[in-house]
């Protein structure tokens, strides 16, 4: 099987907070005690059709979620993306809606190179199937060349600014979106809450890696839906194991990146074990879990009250990625 897209083309490493939107390094970041909830929310409205919930199909291509939208009426789809620190939408397409963009600065990209991120000026009307919000401050960047590389439309992002004004349950067994207005949420009778806590506008659980070789280490992971890989940590480099060098692909959103690939023995979220996962590292932002370990749950994201639900599905055991 092939790795996963996010090793091939991490793009969710643009848009963590470490780069631009906190004033201290990634490492700085690590060592820091996360908060015990959400930054404050900003201003938006939201309109649910009725019940004040709405589930929606989506599209589940290299691990990664996609999702049907509407801004100002126009079709797109969007990926989701909890490693996301802005909502965004694609520079190509901003244009093509006649939106008004401000030029902004030039940011590290998912690589070694920078990005141009540009502001979009113009407010916007986000629609999913019996949802409509509004007061979002989007920006703008090209992803075409993602697109390309996915094989998939990838015209937007909805990052952290949609997390925190709902609670999002991804169910990657039937593949639908279930968006929740917090006030009505209840939690699911089965699955286990997980603390959930923040560096910036990172999502961040605890969870337990064994790397071969190594004492089972306690470690803070950043949870990236945006990411297709199953792990990515620094110690796969002190593996005792199979390790092999990689290097990404050069997108519009950063310059190939030379890295390291091999399995870890486990990795544990509360009480799920999860054996010989693929592990990746040195990319650039380090310690998360991507979609391929999130595949293997029915997961929930409630921001407001700094939790997350998992709860195993039918491919919690399903053998992991490897690289040809």
């Amino acid at each position: 099987m092939q790795l996963s897209r996010a090793v091939i083309c991490s793009h969710a490493f643009l848009f963590w907070p470490a780069f631009f939107l906190v004033g201290v390094s990634a490492s700085a970041q690590q060592r820091n005690p996360t908060p015990e909830s959400a930054p404050r929310k900003a201003s938006t409205t939201f309109r649910f059709d009725r019940n004040g919930s709405t589930t929606i199909p989506f599209e589940f291509v290299e691990n990664s979620i996609y999702v049907p939208v509407r801004i100002n009426g126009e079709p797109l789809w969007f990926l989701l993306d909890s490693g996301s620190s802005f909502m965004l939408i694609d520079r190509g397409k901003a244009q093509v809606l006649g939106l008004s963009l401000t030029k902004g600065r030039s940011i590290h990209g998912a690589g070694t190179g920078k990005v141009q991120i540009d502001s979009v000026q113009d407010k916007l009307v986000l629609q999913l199937q019996g949802l409509e919000m509004s007061g979002y401050q989007f920006s703008a960047v090209g992803l075409q060349s993602v697109s390309d590389n996915i094989g998939h439309k990838e015209e937007g992002l909805l990052g952290y600014d949609f997390f925190k004004t709902f609670v999002v349950t991804v169910n990657y067994d039937s593949k639908t979106l279930t968006i929740t207005d917090p006030r009505f949420f209840r939690n699911p009778p089965k699955g286990t809450v997980v603390p959930l806590g923040f560096q910036g506008k990172w999502p961040v659980i605890h969870a337990t890696i064994a790397v071969p070789g190594l004492a089972p280490v306690d470690s803070e992971f950043v949870v990236d839906s945006g990411s297709g890989d199953a792990v990515d940590h620094p110690l796969i480099k002190q593996s005792t194991g199979e390790i092999k060098r990689t290097r990404s692909q050069a997108t519009s959103l950063g310059d190939p990146v030379t890295g390291y690939f091999g399995h870890i023995d486990w990795l544990q979220i509360g009480p799920y074990r999860m054996h010989n996962p693929a592990t990746f590292c040195c990319g650039g932002a380090e310690k998360a879990i991507g979609g391929e370990i999130l595949r293997r749950f029915t997961v929930t994201f409630d921001y407001g009250h700094a939790k997350m639900i998992f709860e195993p599905n039918s491919q919690f055991d399903d053998p992991f990625l490897t690289k040809d």
